[in-house]
């Protein structure tokens, strides 16, 4: 390995972004203590329009593009990502090849007076951007009012006392945050299936930089990409995108992996749920079984019509 003295690392500039980054750095720098590492930040589309549905800016990868800028022009060397917000398949140029170890995978509810979900009012408004979420509390409570948020996690919550009576956030981002204390309710993986990459620190570098990928695949946690590298395999096979309503969730039980996908139409009155189980090396078969199967039940009709209503 060439020897390198300084590594910088691109983030975006929100809190939890710059959390993870850190996080990323402190797990390299007990490893490699002679290397300098260094975070600058650039604001992504996705940060910059909040406003606007992700849909109407360019969907998935309007948190990735401009970092990914910083890769190619040599302004950073490495670029720290959660993962659920990575487009499933990336440009050749670029390669994730570290996954740190993945933190808790589940969705929560925080509402204005504590309550959980089944407690809240009728006709109570409930913020999240995610068809994936809406979907499934739909089946739970489809009285409620499923409203689109943006912006970051402090924001969203602040906004209870506004417009919204609940909002629905990531368990890891809520901890990573600092604000776990918050949550109302925290569901259970069979009531609210979470996305692919849920919960989850990527590092991404450029696919020729040999040196760089040795350095970052020592924090790599080989569980956490095994599960990860599965779930986008699944989001591959079936064309998926982070504003479907498409779920999916592998875990590692006794040296087999267990997986579980879901694919909901707009109005959830159809929830197409598999799951498959095997050993770990036959993850990337696992995966395309069971994108297979859901795609033999009209998987990607309910997918379809699901871009056009976005």
């Amino acid at each position: 390995m060439q020897s390198i003295k300084k590594i910088t690392v691109a983030s975006r500039p929100s809190k939890l972004a710059l959390y993870q980054a850190n996080l990323v750095v402190a797990q390299l720098t007990e490893k490699f203590p002679k290397i300098k590492f260094e975070v600058v930040t650039y604001k992504t589309l996705g940060d910059k329009k909040l406003q606007q549905h992700i849909s109407d800016i360019g969907g998935k990868g309007v948190f990735v593009k401009e970092l990914e800028e910083a890769l190619l022009n040599g302004k950073a060397d490495i670029a720290v990502h959660s993962v659920k917000d990575m487009p499933c398949k990336m440009l050749a140029e670029f390669v994730m090849p570290t996954i740190l170890m993945r933190a808790k995978t589940n969705d929560c509810l925080i509402s204005r007076d504590n309550s959980a979900l089944t407690e809240l009012k009728s006709g109570a408004i409930i913020g999240t951007s995610s068809l994936r979420r809406s979907n499934q509390l739909k089946l739970i409570r489809p009285d409620l009012k499923y409203t689109d948020i943006r912006g970051n996690i402090d924001s969203r919550i602040n906004k209870i006392n506004g417009n919204y009576d609940a909002v629905v956030l990531a368990y890891a981002g809520l901890e990573r945050s600092g604000l776990i204390n918050k949550t109302s309710q925290i569901f259970t993986l069979d009531q609210v299936l979470p996305a692919a990459g849920q919960g989850a620190i990527g590092v991404q570098c450029l696919t020729n930089n040999q040196n760089i990928i040795d350095i970052i695949k020592a924090i790599n946690d080989e569980e956490s990409f095994s599960c990860i590298s599965v779930e986008r395999e699944i989001m591959q096979h079936l064309g998926g995108h982070c504003l479907a309503p498409i779920a999916c969730h592998a875990k590692i039980l006794h040296n087999r992996i267990h997986v579980a996908a879901k694919v909901m139409s707009c109005d959830s009155t159809a929830v197409l749920l598999e799951t498959l189980s095997g050993e770990v090396v036959d993850g990337s078969k696992i995966a395309k079984q069971l994108a297979t199967k859901l795609k033999q039940q009209g998987a990607l009709e309910m997918i379809i019509a699901a871009k056009e209503k976005i």
